[in-house]
């Protein structure tokens, strides 16, 4: 799955970026927990804790390496900065990996695969959205463009056998820049609900789903997701405490199985041409093959 564009070159040479298909990770940068710069000292102490956030935190179970390697193309990271040690971080409300340490994955990848294309939707994190200045955010950006080839922004998407002729690989997509190798993020239509509920979120996406416009500038998403209430995790949290022996824990990738299923259902009944993207947490070996597949019908 590493090579997935290069093996189908002949299957997607013509078509616009935008109208491949590509399998994506939502909070892609959560696979793990910085719990050194995420909370006190007093607190690691605590392994109940530690555990049960991890688990509320976490929606993914491989590097950003791993997951290219396995196929995915597409990655949802949210950007925070700390003053404290002058550091750009990936977060999920808490502290996951630095940007510098994403950066260095996507390089490692694209020098072993050069033929891949790569989708990088940057935006702030919104616990720590006040942190990022417009200031803060080139000061990302600059970090970004001096490791990686990104492409120049144009209006309209290329198609795969052109992007070939050029050295970038790499389309970012960064909320509240203006730059000409950044693509504008109110450009990604991807529908959002919140919601836990798995049938309120399979009848909204495809709502969205029958109202999106298939154009030359739209990069199209669906994200098969749930949404964790606050009152679920504690709750989760609680019976952690009271029920330890025989209590089955509860996570967000507890969760996400039965909307990520509901992936093979949607795809039966609708043709998926207007979409650019399918996301979702902790992806399956079979999710990532099903949607590549989709472009070779």
């Amino acid at each position: 799955m590493a090579s997935w564009m290069k093996d189908n070159y002949d299957h997607l040479k013509n078509k616009p970026i935008n109208q491949i298909i590509f399998p994506g990770t939502h909070d892609s940068g959560a696979y793990t927990v910085n719990f050194k710069k995420s909370m006190k000292s007093y607190l690691r102490l605590l392994k109940l804790l530690k555990t049960s956030t991890k688990d509320w935190t976490k929606t993914q179970d491989f590097n950003i390496f791993d997951q290219l390697s396995k196929g995915i193309r597409v990655f949802d990271l949210r950007l925070s900065y700390r003053e404290k040690d002058n550091a750009f971080y990936i977060t999920h409300t808490l502290t996951c990996t630095s940007l510098k340490d994403i950066i260095e994955q996507v390089t490692s990848f694209t020098e072993n695969h050069p033929d891949e294309i790569i989708i990088l939707l940057l935006k702030a994190d919104w616990s720590y959205r006040q942190s990022l200045t417009v200031e803060k955010r080139m000061e990302a950006l600059k970090l970004i463009k001096n490791k990686l080839n990104l492409i120049k922004n144009t209006n309209d998407f290329t198609t795969y056998k052109t992007l070939l002729k050029e050295k970038a690989r790499i389309y970012l997509f960064f909320e509240g820049i203006n730059d000409d190798y950044v693509w504008q993020h109110n450009r990604v239509v991807d529908p959002w609900i919140d919601t836990e509920k798995v049938n309120d979120k399979y009848e909204f996406l495809i709502e969205k789903y029958q109202n999106m416009q298939k154009n030359s500038t739209n990069f199209n998403i669906l994200s098969f997701t749930i949404t964790p209430q606050k009152n679920t995790i504690i709750k989760d949290i609680r019976n952690r405490l009271l029920k330890p022996c025989w209590y089955k824990k509860k996570s967000i990738k507890t969760m996400t199985s039965a909307i990520q299923n509901k992936i093979y259902e949607f795809t039966l009944k609708y043709k998926c041409n207007k979409l650019a993207c399918f996301t979702t947490d902790f992806p399956t070996p079979t999710f990532i093959t099903h949607i590549i597949n989709l472009n070779l019908i």
